[in-house]
Formats: C-alpha cells, structure tokens, sequence
C-alpha cells in the first residue's frame, strides 16, 4: 500500500490507518517492524499539530494590507513543487488558504490574528456524471484548450514527452463537479493507451454560462419538484450571475403557476442581491474616475428596476445622486465665484493683468472634478485677504496645488513663465544649449525654487503635448509609441520595439492613474497581451470590457522581442533598457501615479518581470507574474534585503519546472520579513496557461500596494548585482562596477560566481554606504526633502566621508525630471564621489 500524507492531524492519521500500517508491516522483515512503528509516533509527536488547526471549515483570512482570502486554512512548512511537501526542521511560518480553485500562500507574519466566518460551506454543488480515465496523472506543456460542447466536453492539447522529444497530444475533458466558483474537469475515457487523467480547476466565469446550465439542469433528477429548481435559482445567485438566476425563476413561474407566493418572495431576494452589486459597481465606478458611467448605470438600472427595492437601497442610489450633485454644485459655485473676482479686481500691472487672462481662459477650458481641489486656498480665504491675494492664490494653487499657495500676486505672476520654461527644457528635443539659456533665465525668477517647480511638475497634465491618436483616442484602438534602442556593435542602426497602450473611460490628464506594464510570452502577440488585462471593446457601450478598465488602470503592453523573435528571457542589458524607456514614456506621456506602476508578464515574460523587478526596484509598487520561471540573476538576487518590494506570483501546481525553480527564494521570503513581500497562487491541477481567470485578483492585490519609498523615518536596503546595469537603487547609484565582480549574461556562469553587495542606510541625515573597498568608483548619493532635511549638514559614511551643508538645486532637479521622469518623488540635489572625494555636483 501507499502512505501519503495530507492535511491530516497526525495522530489521527495513524490511528484511522491502523489496519492498512499492520498489513504494510506484515510484509516486512520482524527486524523493520519496530522501525516502522517508531517512525510513524516520531511523525505523531514532532509534526506541528496547529497543521490543521484551521483546516476543517472555510474561513476568512485578512491581511495587514486589508485584503481578504476565504478557504480552508493551513499553517505550511513551505511551498513546494511536490504539494505540501513536509520539513519538519522547519517552523511553519506560511498560511495557505484553500477555496478550492486555487491555494494562496502567504506570510503568517501578514496575517492578522483573528478569522472571519465564511459562507463557502454553505455553496450548492452539482456532481456530473463523466466517464472520467481512472490512471496516471498527466502532466505537460499547455498548448490550447478548445471550446466546451453542450456535454462540458472540450479538447485539452498539451506538449507531452515521447522518447527524448516532445509532441502535442490532445486530450479530452468534461466537467465532473460545478460549484459557484469553479469547475472540476477531468480527462475523459477513450485513449486506448497509457491514459492521463488531466484533473484541473477552472473558475465557473471561464465556461460558457448555456454550458453550465445546460449540465445542472440535467441533473435535475424529478423535474415536476420545484425545490429542484428554486435550488438551481440558488446557485447561479451564489455565482453572483443574477440574470440566470432571474432565467431560472421565470421559467418556475412557467412550469408552476401555483408558486406565485414563493416566486415572489425569491425575486425579491435576487432583487437586494442584485442592487447591492449595482451600488457597487456604481461607487467603485466613481472612485476610478469614471463618473458619467457610473451615474449612467445608476440611472439605467433605477429605470429599469421592477417595483420592489428597499428603501434603504432606495436610498443608497439617492445618496450616490446626491453627492454628485454637491460636486457639481462645488464646481459651479468656485467657477461662479473665481470668475467674480476676475471681473472686479483692479490696479493690475501688466504682467499680472496677462497672468490674470491666462488664468480666466485656462479655468475656462479646463477646470472640472479632477482639479477643483486646487482652488482651495482661495475659496478659504479670509475677509483680511485683499483681491489682489486671493487672486494670488487662486493663480498659485491652479499652477501649484492647493498645498502649496503664495499670496503675493507679483511673484505668482512669473508661474506662468516658469511652468512654460520647465516643458520647454523638459523636452526631449531641447537642445543642451537652449536648456542652459532656460537655467540661466530661471535664476532671475524670484518664484523659481525648487519647491515651487516640483509643485508645478506635479500638477502638469504630461510633459509631452498631447498628439493626434491622444486627441482621436476612444479606447476601439490602442495608441502605439516606439521605444528606440540602438542595435549591438555588429549591427548598430536603431531598432524599433513597439508599445501599445490603453487609457480607462473617461481618462482625464488632471487625475493620476495606476499603471501595468505588461511583457507578453515569447509568441504572444502583443496585442493578445494588451487584451488579457483591458478586454474586448464593446461597440455599443464605447467602453473595453476588461478589468483594466474597470478598475481604472493604464495599460501598457512592452515589446521586448526583436523582428525575429525570441522564445526565451535573455536577461540582457537591451531588454531592460527597453522596459526602462517604456516606463519612462508613459511616465511623461500619461498621467501615472509613480507610486503605482506595476510590471507583469506571461511565460517568458513573466521571467522578464521578475528580472527586471528584482534588479530595479525602485520603479515599482509591485511585480506579477504568470506561469513564470526563477532564473539567473533572480534567484542570485533573493538574497536582497530590506527592499519590500511585493511580489505576486501565479503557477498551476502542474508547472512543477517553475515552481521547483523559485522554491527556495519564495520559501526564504515567505518566512522573513527582511526580504521582499510575497504572495503565491497556486491553481490546482493546471499547467503553464495564461490564467486569464486571476486578473481580477491581481487587481485586488493590486489595490492594496504602494511603492515603498524613502522617507525622514529613514530607509535601508542590502542588495546583489552582477550585471553592470544593476547599479542604482533609491538614492543610491554606482556608476561603475568592478568587472571582476560581473557576470554579464552572455557569458553567465553560476559558479564561480563573485557578486557585488550593494547596501545603503540613512538615518537622520547619516548615509552608511557599501561596499566601502569599492568607493573610489564613481558615485552618486541623490537628496530629496522627503528623506533628507536640507537645513541640517548631510553625513555620507564610508570608505570615503562627507560632512556638509546642501542646498536644492533647480539644475540637478530638472535633469532628475528629465533623466527619470519621476514627478511624484524628483530629487533635489546630489553629492558625487569622484576619485575618492565627495562634492556637491549640479
């Protein structure tokens, strides 16, 4: 017999196995069977018991970032290619949470104590009859999976191994088990040779809705009860497919007249499900900046609502009307008021008279919800202020922020030139020579501080003007940029890589906006890729379908792959400069939130992610990855610490290679906190897909991330590198590495391997910086007042010292702006080490 170990107490293990032990032991020598014995009650004794000890019931799991898993929940010694693989040297500090689609696995230590109830014990659940293949569990590569028949019967066609070379093989499944969630489907009897059951699960919004129908209404076994069918009503509501179960119900009321009453009662039931998901729908809507859709979708289901909705959610619908109404009652009252003071001050000079003009006709054109915030300053204004000072800080908050306003209208005035000048020279076709003459220009105006041009940055609808796809752009088509790489030494002429992006509706440049950067497989078209985070385009609604969309993201799909093609990760310096020029143009071109820009990828690219994630982390809130792998210099830099950069990584417990190839990192991370943030999603029983079932998820994870970014509590980081590009990290950038240190990832071998540790700490104005033996390279420490107090001596310490004053500089923040593009954190001044001497550097 076999012995397999589960998720069972251990003691209960041995005692319900009793009789399968005494036969195992029988067979043995009478020398073994006291080895045996004494083995299985070390088992009994050492294995944790808490293994289990949330194990029986579905429960509710929130983290400390607030999101929230339901399912069975085990404390796990690891993840592991071999499912729940035991190690019992270890403590289990991992929680994996169970729903039956999926198994996630995160830290104990991001868990907060106390679980909820859930209701998944509660699901309706059909078993289907199938005449499923009782053998081996079949494993391989996914190729395709073709459509579901009226049966629950599709075509599964993966890469098997056949002697010592691969070929596709196509097998056939059917759904055996159907829940409110997810389906089971298993491989069907028909091969006539060494058959491989396929058992996998599917998310219920992957099969068509007829399919499903079609399959539970057969297991109806007496159609003439209708509590079989108020049952079935019951399911698709659990489903949250409120229209199918409104399908079902009117076909009771045709079948049973005499069930009016309860018909009744049960409509209205679906009806509070149903509203509820509309209200929902509607604020999450407006939260994203999609207004007019959310207030249209209020509109249309109120209209089309049948008679009885509570009057409480009668009045959740009139609480979202109202507040909208009070927005626009703002907007019209400070454009009411702002257009007053305009018409009635007097004694202007020249300069303020056409910054005053400028103002009116901006206001004119482009105040709306996005930006009526800015107005603040002068909306609070007290009755001591003078026209002229509220107009200043009407003007200065319009330009600046509400946050950062100034009440002489004198200087406020120069804004203008000041704003006109930081585009001119952020430019990327500014010629060196112009950007020195607006250097020199913006010395002379007494308004062009450093905070004052940040403040001006940041409230900038893009730093690039808006172009015609911009200006024709309604979401049917993609709009297309190029990143420009030059090609190698052999071949040198510039090489065009393409990028395609999506905006969600109602895309407004004064509101910033989440990001995804998303890299495809290696044969993915680039377009499908794009596709699988923002949906189709539906024609009739002039909206993408997709949860990009939905959630209000930006998408940006990154082509790293030459004309040619290519099939796997190289890890090169082109292909991270290609990210870091796509990230950068959206940056200039988009309204992004630099906060939330998340990388992602599918297959290779997935791998892409991890590289360029784990390699530069500073760009990011977050990395995604899709049925990809741990290679190369992402598991040689797992051991980089401190940098809490979270990572969501997505597998089928299939994809064995993957899986095993990240095991030990993920495993490191998972149990410290010194490491970065984790979470892993495992899909039982399913290959290397796409999963196109969990983007949905990811943007819940998603919602929850923000990039960790230095601050006046301080900041530590300890990182590796091998590759010369690896160099900068937050404040910190060598600009040169020692060779002898590199593994370039032409020539890269995994041992010997000599790699760099990089570390920087700042604590009250005192930077340690590693390695010290190698400081006489050339370095750079970047300064921003949002870690650094600039009215207090900086300390650089390390092989080289520095001590001494530093004041911002407008040169060193416009050539930050212009180099990284980064509006929400630029820096302000830099020290530079230069052999061996630190000095202040413009």
């Amino acid at each position: 017999m076999t012995l397999k170990f589960s998720f069972f107490r251990p003691t209960k293990f041995v005692i319900s196995n009793a009789f399968g032990i005494w036969q195992f032991s029988s067979r043995l020598s009478p020398a073994m069977v006291p080895v045996v014995w004494v083995c299985l009650l070390g088992v009994t004794i050492f294995t944790p018991a808490r293994l289990v000890a949330q194990g029986g019931n579905a429960r509710t799991v929130t983290l400390t970032s607030g999101l929230k898993y339901e399912g069975r929940v085990f404390d796990v010694p690891k993840v592991a290619a071999a499912e729940f693989q035991r190690e019992f040297a270890q403590a289990n500090l991992i929680f994996a949470i169970d729903d039956g689609l999926r198994r996630v696995f995160v830290s104990k230590r991001n868990v907060l104590p106390n679980f909820g109830e859930s209701d998944q014990g509660s699901e309706i659940e059909f078993n289907i009859f199938q005449r499923t293949v009782n053998g081996i569990e079949g494993n391989g590569g996914f190729l395709k999976a073709g459509p579901f028949d009226r049966f629950g019967h599709r075509n599964l066609m993966v890469s098997v191994m056949s002697g010592k070379s691969r070929q596709a093989k196509t097998y056939v499944q059917g759904i055996t088990k159907i829940t409110p969630r997810y389906c089971v489907l298993d491989s069907l009897v028909g091969e006539k040779k060494a058959p491989r059951n396929f058992s996998m699960r599917v998310s219920l919004r992957n099969i068509p809705t007829n399919t499903i129908m079609g399959l539970v209404f057969n297991e109806i076994p007496d159609k003439t009860d209708p509590a079989a069918f108020y049952e079935l009503a019951q399911f698709f509501q659990q489903a949250k497919d409120y229209t199918e179960a409104g399908n079902v119900l009117r076909m009771v009321e045709d079948m049973f007249p005499a069930e009016k009453e309860r018909i009744r009662d049960a409509r209205e039931e679906l009806r509070q499900y149903e509203a509820n998901q509309v209200i929902g729908e509607v604020r999450n809507r407006i939260l994203v900046g999609q207004r007019e859709l959310g207030l249209n979708l209020s509109n249309s289901y109120l209209k089309n609502a049948q008679t009885g909705l509570g009057g409480e959610l009668l009045a959740q619908f009139q609480d979202i009307q109202d507040e909208q109404k009070q927005i626009d009652v703002r907007l019209d009252e400070t454009r009411t008021k702002i257009f007053e003071q305009i018409d009635a001050i007097r004694n202007l000079d020249q300069d303020e008279v056409a910054a005053v003009k400028r103002f009116a006709s901006e206001l004119e054109s482009e105040l709306n919800i996005h930006n009526v915030a800015r107005l603040d300053a002068f909306l609070l204004a007290g009755g001591n202020a003078t026209p002229k000072m509220t107009m200043a800080l009407a003007i200065s908050g319009w330009l600046m922020g509400t946050n950062r306003t100034d009440d002489r209208l004198p200087v406020v005035a120069d804004l203008f030139e000041v704003r006109d000048l930081v585009l001119e020279f952020l430019a990327d076709n500014t010629p060196p020579l112009r950007r020195s003459e607006i250097l020199n220009r913006l010395k002379q105006i007494e308004g062009a501080t450093p905070r004052n041009i940040e403040a001006i940055v940041k409230q900038l609808k893009s730093v690039e003007a808006e172009d015609q796809q911009m200006a024709d752009y309604d979401g049917s088509e993609p709009i297309q940029f190029n990143v420009q790489i030059p090609g190698p030494k052999a071949s040198p002429e510039i090489q065009n890589y393409p990028c395609l992006v999506h905006l969600p509706s109602e895309y407004s440049p004064y509101r910033k906006y989440p990001i995804v950067i998303t890299l495809p497989d290696g044969l993915q078209p680039l377009e499908k890729n794009l596709e699988m985070w923002t949906g189709p385009f539906d024609a009739n609604l002039g909206v993408r379908l997709g949860q990009a969309n939905r959630n209000g993201y930006i998408v940006c799909a990154v082509d790293y792959r030459p004309p040619t093609g290519q099939a796997e990760w190289q890890y090169s310096t082109r292909e991270h400069l290609i990210i870091y020029k796509a990230i950068r143009k959206c940056l200039r071109k988009f309204a992004v939130d630099s906060d939330r820009v998340f990388l992602s990828g599918h297959g290779v690219g997935a791998e892409g992610a991890y590289d360029f994630g784990s390699a530069h982390p500073e760009h990011f809130a977050g990395v995604i990855g899709y049925s990809g792998s741990f290679k190369k210099y992402t598991n040689i830099y797992k051991e980089n610490r401190h940098v809490n950069l979270p990572f969501y990584i997505v597998n089928g417990t299939k994809h064995a290679n993957a899986i095993y190839s990240m095991e030990e990192t993920i495993n490191r991370w998972l149990r410290s906190d010194r490491y970065n943030e984790l979470t892993v999603v495992h899909y039982q029983g399913r290959i290397n897909e796409y999963f196109t079932e969990d983007i949905p998820e990811a943007f819940k994870w998603m919602r929850a991330q923000i990039r960790p970014w230095p601050d006046l509590n301080g900041f530590e980081f300890e990182v590796s590198t091998l590759r010369p590009n690896d160099n900068y990290y937050w404040f910190f950038e060598m600009k040169t590495l020692p060779e002898d240190r590199m593994s370039r990832p032409a020539l890269y071998k995994l041992y010997p391997l000599k790699k760099l540790t990089i570390a920087g700490k700042l604590d009250q104005n005192t930077f340690r910086l590693e390695p010290m033996s190698y400081l006489e390279h050339d370095s750079t420490v970047w300064l921003s007042p949002e870690f650094i107090d600039f009215d207090q001596p900086v300390v650089i310490k390390g092989r080289s010292e520095f001590k001494g004053s530093v004041s911002p500089s407008v040169e060193t923040l416009l050539n930050d702006l212009l180099r990284r593009s980064d509006r929400e954190h630029p820096y302000w001044a830099k020290i530079e080490l230069t052999q061996r001497n630190w000095k202040i550097s413009q």
